[in-house]
């Protein structure tokens, strides 16, 4: 896994080189800006250099303190209370029962029953257990009346267990292993201390790369024809989905999915309308909006990737080489919404993965027939999946559960996509007639809607509404495209369309940054860590926003 870190960053920096060894030609090119251009990179090479160095140094400590937590112990165990026996049964390293025979390196008084493949001994004896490597290691005894005591010596360390006291189980009860020289708390502390300069030196690095990319061409604002008010809705919906993953203090917050799912599909639809063509193959079509889909959301994805590895190594997270070969394949490829698994190194990426799966089912079928799609299939899905999930679960809160032949979650992406095309349909209906009218109204509606969504999503014991709720967020989102308030008026300016802008980054990237604990790490009163992890939260989605866009432009420039 570190060699795998060292040749990812040394990709970037070849990319980064290639990028920025290209000669720039212009009317203004003097030997002074020349110059001025030349130390300028110096700069900023020297300081990628250097926080490159610092990640290298953070990754290598975190691995070195991940072998000493899993390192090899000798466990002896004694036996106590010679009226009364005791079962040795075997122990579960990572998942993985080894037998007792298996760990013995010596057992004076103690009686291996071939029977039952467990040692016995009913007079005072010792054991000594040979345990191998791991992150989650426990040794397992009989429990119940008529079991006796046992000393664990582990590092010249005692612990005594009175195993009568336990209720009794047919599998026995796993007694966790833990290597007593590694103090926990303490490790915990430099696991924090490590985690948050490690997120510092990424931070400097990509920093590093924005200067060195910078130029005259890269501060011209790209316009686009995004609606701002949405934006500004993305950016509150998707600070809602953070606070649900942090606290407790947005119960129904995974909502924010739901709304960017219909919001998906309305703007499926729109491309559909304006892009598709009758005589060309709908499979082609619908690949190449799903290729183009994938293309836009992978750079952040990758920002996002590598960080939560290099996190999860300096941090002993617990990311294991088997893991991280088993599914990093699917999930860069965003294959995991069909169910193909659930262990993600950036766990909101199955929305990502849903997404894409409904949308190009959802514009073949277009293709095949608009109207079909529109006024039978979109609705009766809705209908079907949505009765299906409050009959089987109350609510809306599934993602990569397999509960039928695919994740639930990309069956709700389905039905919430279908929604947001049924939305677009009846926009382009209502956008003429509906203009420079009862514009009071509408802004009355709007924030009604949006205060009925808040409440669902932060209110206490608020359940039951999911459903009712998506349909809300629907009709607020063609309220807000069709632009006939005061209110999608006041939302309509740069700065919502920069909050909008950045809400990607935010997704991909705020549960990694909740991997460090910052509560802990500052020592400070938890609601001011929370609103400090709020603010690294869209500090970093911002830093991370412009380095994909710089890197995007440049890359668009090289192609050329």
């Amino acid at each position: 896994m570190y060699i795998g870190a060292i040749l990812t960053f040394i990709c970037v920096f070849l990319f980064m080189f290639l990028v920025v060894s290209k000669k720039r030609v212009g009317k203004n090119s003097g030997n002074k800006n020349e110059k001025k251009h030349s130390k300028r990179k110096i700069f900023f090479i020297a300081v990628a250099f250097l926080s490159f160095s610092m990640i290298l140094v953070l990754t290598g400590l975190g691995i070195i303190r991940d072998i000493e937590a899993k390192s090899a112990l000798e466990v002896k165990v004694t036996s106590l209370l010679p009226e009364k026996e005791v079962v040795f049964r075997g122990a579960s390293i990572d998942g993985v029962w080894y037998n007792p025979q298996t760990l013995v390196q010596s057992a004076d008084g103690w009686n291996f029953d071939e029977a039952t493949f467990t040692y016995r001994a009913e007079t005072s004896s010792k054991m000594t257990l040979d345990i191998p490597k791991g992150s989650e290691r426990a040794v397992v005894f009989n429990t119940g009346e008529g079991q006796g005591n046992i000393l664990l010596e582990i590092s010249g360390q005692t612990t005594e267990y009175s195993l009568s006291d336990y209720t009794y189980s047919d599998a026995g009860m796993p007694i966790s292993i833990i290597n007593p020289q590694i103090d926990s708390a303490k490790n915990e502390k430099i696991c924090n201390y490590s985690g948050a300069i490690l997120l510092c030196a990424f931070v400097v690095l990509l920093i590093s790369i924005i200067g060195l990319l910078w130029d005259g061409q890269s501060r011209t604002r790209v316009k686009t024809k995004r609606n701002s008010s949405i934006e500004f809705l993305r950016f509150v919906v998707i600070m809602s989905v953070t606070v649900h993953h942090y606290c407790a203090l947005s119960p129904n917050g995974y909502l924010g999915v739901d709304f960017f799912f219909v919001l998906s599909g309305f703007l499926l639809m729109s491309h559909f309308t304006a892009h598709y063509r009758p005589e060309h193959d709908a499979v082609k079509q619908a690949a190449v909006y799903t290729k183009n889909r994938y293309l836009k959301i992978i750079p952040f994805y990758l920002v996002a990737f590598a960080l939560s590895i290099l996190l999860s190594i300096s941090m002993n997270k617990g990311l294991t080489i088997g893991s991280f070969v088993k599914n990093a394949g699917w999930e860069l490829l965003m294959l995991e919404g069909f169910g193909i698994t659930q262990d993600l190194i950036v766990g909101p990426g199955w929305y990502c993965s849903s997404l894409l799966i409904a949308g190009f089912v959802i514009y073949f079928l277009l293709g095949k027939s608009r109207k079909n799609y529109l006024y039978l299939i979109a609705p009766i899905s809705l209908m079907t999946i949505f009765v299906y999930m409050a009959v089987h679960f109350s609510n809306l809160n599934r993602w990569l559960q397999v509960d039928t032949w695919i994740s639930t979650g990309t069956l709700r992406g389905f039905a919430e996509m279908g929604l947001g095309c049924i939305c677009y349909e009846i926009f382009q209906h209502a956008k003429d007639k509906m203009q420079n009218r009862m514009k009071i109204l509408s802004s009355i509606v709007e924030l009604l809607c949006i205060i009925f969504i808040l409440y669902v999503m932060y209110g206490k014991n608020v359940q039951g509404y999911d459903f009712i709720c998506v349909l809300v967020m629907a009709a607020l989102i063609t309220s807000f495209f069709i632009a006939n308030s005061y209110l999608s008026t006041v939302l309509n300016n740069s700065l919502s369309a920069y909050l909008g802008r950045i809400s990607v980054s935010i997704y991909l990237n705020h549960i990694i940054l909740a991997n460090i604990d910052w509560y802990g790490l500052l020592g400070i009163d938890w609601n001011d860590s929370f609103i400090i992890y709020l603010c690294i939260v869209i500090l970093f989605s911002c830093v991370s926003q412009k380095f994909v866009e710089l890197i995007m432009q440049r890359w668009n420039r090289l192609e050329v």
